[in-house]
């Protein structure tokens, strides 16, 4: 079942620092890392006074930053507060042109002029993206898919290797109907709806094989010397290899092949959206010749040796996370679908309507004649609804009523 309502869309497009522009070009420039933090101290000391929010971790070593990501727990208090209101008058944003809107991402430039001096950064505005989280453990789940750069799209790819989903709101499914009818042949094209797997990124890492303290507790010390001075990279014992990728990279690397999933052959055929990845982001073009890949091939939409989607483990992930009866709850509502389908459409009404009355309707009233006979059938059968009446009456009796309607 999907569980998020007003935040339907599973994964969001962040802006990377190109959301407020004039004539096409983006007012907002990149910050050294020393501005950054008292950026982030100054935006954290406004926003915590109201609400529960957090600052996605950036990569470690990185020196200068074209934006900065805040993840909110706007739960109820987003029924109460307008964030461009919020905006405008705690961070002084008077221009209304510098605030932009996109999904549950409210974007804004800050102007940084009133805490340094920025005559010598091409701009004084730096963009903070605002995004909008239901509570606080939205907020955990977020941090991790967020965090270190392309850190959770590439889990992701893993994730979808295997015919899962993974995103900022945890991880999914869209069911194939192989999963439910396993002598079927594979097409991943072919899919009956959601399953929602887990929000907790302690459990997904569970399923996967990955050790969350590690993630939570040695990744954040990957700024501190001695630590990585006594860090050996699994695949570059001598760090002799790859001299060009950070060592800090280079355990965040390690971390992400300990899955007990992990197979590089997934890298070796990736969607548009990965090759793009693959080709403009230092940090996934590093993994990739951290695992020996230099080159990629399209994945075929299909599925299968090369698919996107190699292997179907939806089954597994399904029980792993004991999600079986919300897989029962989909299967009963969709045949409930197909059952109503069966006993009218709009093509039924189109038929009658040439059988009984010789007249061809045009597109344009089809959909009035549908709304129109639906109330008819509700109030003369005495139902609760258009779905109550189809589920208590055969097609039979549909048709009876279809054809009441199409001559009286």
């Amino acid at each position: 079942m999907w569980p998020y309502g007003q935040f339907d869309s599973p994964v969001i497009k962040r802006m990377g620092g190109n959301a407020i522009k004039k004539d096409g070009k983006s007012i907002c420039g990149r910050l050294p890392k020393a501005q950054y933090e008292i950026v982030r101290k100054f935006v954290l000391s406004v926003l915590r006074k109201h609400f529960i929010c957090e600052i996605v971790l950036e990569l470690p070593g990185k020196e200068s930053f074209g934006d900065m990501d805040v993840l909110y727990n706007g739960g109820d208090a987003a029924k109460i507060v307008d964030m461009s209101y919020f905006v405008k008058n705690y961070f002084e944003v008077s221009d209304s042109t510098h605030i932009f809107k996109n999904g549950y991402v409210l974007s804004f430039a800050l102007d940084c002029s009133k805490f340094f001096d920025t005559s010598y950064l091409e701009t004084k505005y730096f963009q903070i993206d605002l995004l909008c989280m239901e509570s606080t453990e939205s907020i955990e789940m977020a941090r991790f898919y967020f965090a270190y750069g392309d850190f959770g799209s590439l889990i992701g790819r893993m994730a979808n290797y295997y015919g899962l989903k993974f995103g900022e709101r945890g991880l999914w499914c869209d069911v194939y109907e192989q999963t439910v009818k396993p002598t079927l042949p594979f097409d991943v094209r072919k899919t009956l709806g959601k399953v929602f797997l887990s929000s907790n990124p302690r459990n997904i890492c569970d399923f996967f094989g990955y050790d969350y303290d590690s993630w939570k507790d040695e990744i954040p010390k990957l700024t501190d010397p001695e630590f990585l001075a006594n860090y050996a990279p699994k695949l570059d014992e001598n760090c002799e290899i790859f001299p060009d990728i950070p060592k800090s990279y280079k355990f965040i690397f390690d971390w992400l092949i300990s899955s007990r999933f992990f197979d590089d052959k997934m890298f070796l055929f990736l969607n548009t959206e990965h090759r793009s990845r693959q080709e403009k982001r230092p940090f996934y073009k590093s993994f990739l010749e951290y695992l020996g890949i230099y080159e990629v091939s399209h994945a075929s939409v299909t599925g299968g040796e090369s698919g996107g989607v190699h292997r179907n483990r939806q089954s597994e992930a399904i029980h792993y996370f004991k999600k079986t009866d919300d897989l029962e709850i989909l299967l009963k509502d969709l045949d409930r679908k197909n059952n109503h389908q069966s006993k009218f459409s709009g093509s039924h009404l189109i038929a009658c309507y040439k059988d009984r009355s010789g007249i061809e309707l045009e597109n344009k009233v089809v959909g009035l004649k549908i709304s129109l006979f639906k109330k008819f059938c509700t109030e003369k059968s005495k139902c609760n609804n258009w779905e109550d009446f189809l589920d208590k009456n055969d097609k039979s009796v549909v048709d009876e009523y279809l054809r009441e309607f199409v001559t009286k």
